[in-house]
């Protein structure tokens, strides 16, 4: 019952970081109103601008669900012993996740209007929320479920 309870916290984990960064982007107007012609706007590399744009978000995204695809796939191989020498890594994506979340939001300070936006606060906090878990979900899934007996 705990494997497929750890099996299902991995799940929960990638469908709520990909689905709340990619919704987000809807709500890159002023007020609540969501616009799902704005997703697709974004995704225009040709605007892109560091103070405007929340592309940099579904590269977090991407780098998060990248990482916890390394994990798996290392886990998988059997060798949970390489996997705590990752760890580091993973702890390290994380909080660079953070950071950059943080930063970006104080980029989009710059641009006044920006910031009545909704997304903006939606893509920081779940972007915070999920750099910081997913070291977490890392260990309790990977790491407890190879070794019963010994913890990170």
């Amino acid at each position: 019952m705990r494997h497929i309870f750890r099996k299902l916290l991995k799940l929960i984990h990638f469908v709520l970081d990909a689905s709340i960064t990619l919704c987000s982007l809807g709500f890159y107007s002023p007020g609540w109103n969501f616009n799902f012609d704005d997703i697709f706007k974004i995704f225009h590399c040709a605007h892109y601008s560091y103070w405007s744009s929340p592309l940099d978000y579904v590269l977090l995204c991407l780098l998060r669900q990248v990482a916890l695809l390394i994990a798996i796939i290392i886990t998988r191989r059997g060798t949970s012993k390489k996997l705590r020498s990752w760890m580091l890594v993973h702890d390290i994506l994380g909080i660079l996740g953070y950071i950059v979340a943080v930063v970006k939001l104080l980029a989009f300070d710059k641009t006044g209007t920006i910031m009545s936006y909704p997304e903006i606060y939606m893509s920081t906090v779940s972007a915070v929320f999920l750099s910081f878990s997913l070291p977490f979900a890392i260990r309790y899934t990977l790491l407890i479920s190879r070794c019963f007996n010994e913890f990170y």
